[in-house]
């Protein structure tokens, strides 16, 4: 039997340290939309799945184009009397001018706020649960397809947008697990920072992926563990 060295022990007992106080911590997220219901109540039905002492998730739909998402995110982090541990800004390339959506993103990078954009809509995550499609597509027609796909399983079922379901639907017959291998693959397609042009692409999967391991945002070394 090999022989445990001082190092390991040492590395062993960093690491129930680093769990013991990951316990005794709350992760707080602020996650602002463009949407005021999709998004929204989807993120927040993460904590349906993991433990309330672990996890605390401020969700604000604005209403507002992609440039007044990311500047929200901004004043509310610097104003709150909360201290977040991860801002997030959330929205769609849709019909918005590709200056106005780049400069979304780059303005949020400039201001460590993350950003989990779609190119083109949000429902492109919900898609990847099932296949994986590199061509882009309308909105109407990302609508017709997750249709079809959980009509399989539940004959009436018709999507429609602010369907506070959606979170246990995909969960229950999607795979999530796949669709973040799937939007990794899109992402790798594309080159440079004229992110309007990358379609279709989302990275939605970044956040899913901190929501599922809320210890990865104060240990940052750690790698994500299966979704």
């Amino acid at each position: 039997m090999a022989r445990v060295t001082k190092l390991e022990k040492r590395f062993e007992r960093k690491e129930r340290r680093r769990k013991i106080n990951f316990r005794d911590q709350r992760v707080y997220f602020l996650i602002v939309c463009e949407g005021t219901k999709t998004e929204p109540q989807y993120f927040a039905s993460f904590k349906t799945v993991l433990s309330p002492y672990t996890l605390d998730i401020e969700t604000i739909g604005t209403a507002k184009n992609t440039l007044g998402v990311v500047e929200t995110a901004i004043q509310r982090r610097n104003t709150s009397n909360k201290k977040y541990d991860s801002v997030w800004a959330v929205f769609d390339r849709d019909s918005f001018s590709e200056r106005n959506f780049n400069n979304a993103i780059n303005k949020a990078d400039a201001n460590s706020i993350k950003c989990a954009w779609s190119n083109e809509a949000f429902e492109l995550w919900y898609i990847l649960h099932f296949q994986y499609v590199d061509t882009g597509i309308s909105r109407k027609d990302y609508h017709r397809y997750i249709t079809s796909q959980l009509e399989k399983h539940l004959p009436k079922f018709r999507y429609k947008k602010n369907n506070p379901e959606m979170y246990a639907l995909l969960r229950r017959y999607g795979n999530q697990k796949q669709a973040a291998k799937w939007a990794k693959k899109l992402e790798k397609q594309y080159t440079g920072n004229d992110f309007a042009q990358h379609n279709p692409c989302t990275r939605v999967y970044a956040l899913v992926e901190e929501l599922n391991n809320p210890k990865i945002v104060l240990f940052p070394s750690l790698k994500p563990l299966s979704l």
